[in-house]
């Protein structure tokens, strides 16, 4: 089949930059703004990542790309400006695990119920079959 495995990896990663206005809606940054350099005080940038890659293996070979791959860091916030939004983002950070564990409780509390019910009917199914055989 061959001298050895696959071939191939990452070939390209394109980084695409949005500069996030006041009203949500992002807009791409050119390479060439010329305010590109001091947009970081000033408006929220978002940064997004398509990566190409390809492989062969002997005479079969394939290629696909991953489009708007996001890096996302814990304490952004923290690292680019640590007096401003870190409050808020420990806020959102007890929100979202608040609304995280309330899920998964209830998701547990219907999963438990659908068991007992599922125990429930085997029980009454066992009562009628031994009531059918005696």
């Amino acid at each position: 089949m061959g001298n050895g495995g696959p071939t191939g990896g990452v070939r390209r990663v394109d980084c695409i930059r949005f500069r996030i206005g006041g009203d949500g809606y992002e807009s791409p940054i050119d390479e060439d703004d010329e305010d590109a350099d001091g947009m970081h005080e000033s408006s929220a940038v978002k940064e997004t990542f398509d990566v190409s890659f390809a492989v062969s293996f002997g005479s079969l070979s394939g290629e696909w790309v991953a489009k708007g791959l996001e890096a996302i860091a814990d304490d952004i916030n923290t690292e680019r400006n640590p007096a401003s939004g870190s409050r808020t983002s420990e806020l959102e950070r007890q929100e979202h695990s608040q609304i995280t564990s309330t899920a998964w409780k209830s998701k547990f509390v219907e999963a438990q119920r659908k068991l007992w019910e599922t125990q429930e009917e085997v029980k009454s199914l066992k009562d009628k079959i031994l009531e059918a055989i005696l």
